[in-house]
């Protein structure tokens, strides 16, 4: 009788630890799909901004004895602007946060904060002296954990000091720290830290790169800040530090790749439908050398290496209407030029009065954008759409009753822009053995994987 208790005992066991990894199994998919759609979004603020930095970069190369645009030390220090709950404002009403570790305040009214207080800051608080005030770490590993502010992981928690300033209706916070620290709360906010060692390695890589491109272009310097939190630069501290990405930051401490001297713009984005593009789906007037449409058929196996999804004539004509509201019929679409990686460049919009011609991927992928639909992944799985087409590499399938035009099928592959590196053929070539080395030369054409600090 012992014996039949205690295998019914291993039985039901081994039964609840299975459903367990099952459950477990599905959170880290559904986590690593989220992370890489915010990556996607925050690519693309940089893509609609792609011409201006192409010329910028071609015409910065640095001097004889010069080492490239801002990379003087790996330790230098990056500013951060902490954006609000949903991101949607740099102005905070109040802040509140704890520490771990002694700091201090310096400013108006001077204070020392011992481990463990809690701090709640208005903004007719005494430490302001001449609209601002400092909070500075007395030891290195010190954190500062923002009650006020949730992200993915709960309360984020930060390393470096911290400027807080009086606005005119509320608060501004920037974070200081060096560029080696804020990658470790990067790296896992940008791909989930799950993957391949060496597909993180890449991805650090690439984050670093970004990191001192924007140090170089000082975009927020009214704001005491180069970057922000958010998905607008790259996402930071959404998902906490971790083993595994710290390792690959570690790991690749300094690296940057670079082009004639300078730090190149190191695009990234989910999933490739086949190819990669060249930076002409922004209508780039000085395309890159370094971004090369090559062949990639690593992610064949990713769900969203193939998709479609269908949309009525009402429903397409509303995403039209959102940017050409003069267009109250549409007779037909058609894809009138696709680019060296087959992405569409050029689509028309045919109403019985007028005939409009959309350009950029990033606007036909607006105009497109299936919200409220459900789009079919190659896998069989059904997602609901959003803001933007999941890429601009499709054929349209025209559906009509007769003579009248009743909708579209979109049937598309990728998911992202398509510029750069693909994130999940860098896993599936890191799986299949390839360094991080490897992945990064496979997509950026003849760039030089160089030290911060060192010359060009």
């Amino acid at each position: 009788m012992i014996v039949i208790i205690l295998c019914f005992l291993c039985i039901l066991f081994l039964a609840l630890f299975s459903r367990r990894k099952d459950d477990n199994t599905q959170y880290m998919n559904l986590r690593e799909e989220r992370l890489l759609k915010e990556n996607e979004r925050a690519s693309i603020r940089d893509a609609r901004q792609s011409t201006k930095t192409v010329e910028k970069t071609q015409d910065q190369e640095p001097q004889e004895g010069q080492s490239g645009a801002e990379t003087e030390s790996e330790d230098k220090v990056i500013q951060v602007l902490i954006k609000t709950d949903d991101y949607s404002s740099y102005e905070h009403s109040s802040l509140q946060f704890t520490i771990r570790g002694d700091y201090r305040i310096t400013g108006g009214e001077e204070a020392s904060l011992k481990s463990g207080e809690t701090v709640t800051v208005e903004r007719d608080s005494p430490y302001f002296r001449d609209g601002s005030f400092r909070i500075e770490p007395l030891e290195e590993n010190n954190q500062l954990t923002l009650l006020s502010v949730s992200r993915g992981q709960g309360n984020p928690s930060y390393q470096g000091a911290f400027t807080i300033y009086q606005e005119e209706a509320g608060l501004r916070i920037v974070n200081e720290l060096p560029v080696e620290t804020y990658l470790r709360g990067v790296v896992p906010s940008e791909m989930p830290s799950s993957y391949e060692m060496e597909a993180l390695k890449a991805q650090a890589v690439c984050a670093r790169t970004y990191a001192y491109v924007q140090l170089g272009e000082n975009k927020l310097k009214d704001l005491g800040a180069q970057v922000d939190d958010s998905v607008s630069f790259q996402v930071y501290q959404n998902s906490g530090t971790n083993e595994r990405t710290d390792e690959a930051v570690a790991a690749t401490r300094g690296e940057i790749l670079c082009q004639n001297g300078s730090p190149i713009d190191a695009y990234y984005f989910s999933t490739s439908h086949g190819k990669t593009s060249t930076d002409e789906v922004w209508e780039a007037s000085a395309p890159a050398a370094y971004l090369k449409s090559v062949v990639c058929e690593y992610d064949k196996e990713e769900p969203w290496y193939r998709w479609s999804v269908t949309f009525s004539k009402e429903q397409l004509l509303k995403g039209i209407q959102s940017s050409y509201p003069e267009i109250t019929d549409l007779s037909s679409l058609e894809i009138l030029e696709v680019g060296e990686g087959d992405a569409v460049l050029s689509m028309g919009i045919n109403s019985p009065k007028e005939t409009v011609t959309v350009q950029n991927e990033y606007t036909i992928r607006q105009i497109l954008a299936p919200r409220g639909l459900k789009i079919t992944r190659q896998d069989g799985s059904v997602v609901d759409g959003g803001s933007l087409l999941p890429s601009a590499y499709f054929t349209l399938e025209e559906l009509r009753e007769g003579e009248e035009l009743k909708g579209y099928t979109i049937h598309g592959g990728g998911y992202g822009h398509g510029v750069g590196l693909s994130q999940n053929g860098a896993q599936h070539m890191a799986q299949e053995g390839n360094g991080y080395k490897e992945i990064l030369e496979y997509f950026y054409n003849g760039v030089t994987l160089n030290r911060a600090g060192e010359d060009q």
